[in-house]
């Protein structure tokens, strides 16, 4: 079944999350992200049958990079697809959608 993009009522209701540490790969070296997008679920367009929504990018460069906790696996969050936000302080807030 695929996941339905998160609507502007569910955006509107959350909340920062913690998420102190965020970082992504440019050029051999680890940055900070600012800007921040969560996944649209993408098994249709990948033909692949794991879960895609949720999974954290930044738009950096003309191109999205995973964000990655600080153990170097991806930050994610299920059920959020399609939802965009920022990143400060240690935190994911303002969250919104284009």
């Amino acid at each position: 079944m695929k996941v339905q993009d998160s609507t502007r009522e569910q955006i509107a209701a959350l909340r920062p999350i913690a998420a102190p540490g965020l970082w992504f790969w440019y050029n051999g070296e680890k940055r900070t992200p600012l800007g921040l997008y969560f996944s649209s679920d993408l098994r249709e367009w990948w033909n692949d049958p794991r879960e895609y929504d949720g999974r954290l990018f930044t738009h950096f460069d003309n191109a999205l990079r995973p964000v990655f906790n600080p153990d170097g696996t991806q930050f994610e969050r299920r059920g959020l697809a399609n939802v965009c936000a920022r990143y400060r302080d240690g935190k994911i807030c303002d969250f919104y959608k284009e």
